[in-house]
This record gives C-alpha cells, sequence and structure tokens, in this order.
C-alpha cells in the first residue's frame, strides 16, 4: 500500500509521502437494529511508519427496506 498525504491541523503542517510498506489499521464498530431502521457506529485508526496516526470516527442511519 502506498500512501500520500498533504494537510493542515491547526499551525502544524502535514506532508506524508511515499509512506510505503506495511502498517497496522484497527478498530471497533457497532450496529444497533430498530427494524426496520439501523444506527452504526465505526472508529478506525491508521498507524504510519511515521509518528503520525490517523483516527477516524463514523456514524449513520439506515432504513430497511
Amino acid at each position: 500500500m502506498l500512501s500520500n498525504v498533504d494537510g493542515n491541523l491547526g499551525d502544524a503542517s502535514v506532508d506524508l509521502e511515499n509512506q510505503d510498506g506495511t502498517d497496522p489499521v484497527y478498530g471497533v464498530g457497532a450496529q444497533l437494529n430498530f427494524d426496520p431502521f439501523l444506527v452504526r457506529a465505526e472508529y478506525e485508526r491508521y498507524d504510519f511508519d511515521s509518528d503520525y496516526k490517523i483516527d477516524t470516527f463514523t456514524a449513520s442511519a439506515g432504513f430497511r427496506f
């Protein structure tokens, strides 16, 4: 996997080019079913070779038909 990340974190600048190799990605998620509706939440962490880590949190709602 090859990743390139550019961005700003407040006053800091982030430049992660050519982060190749194998790096861990892990997370946890849960889903609650209220037929026919559902609510889901997930957390993931991307751990690069450098000192940078990216944390993501996702929440969603759905309807089954």
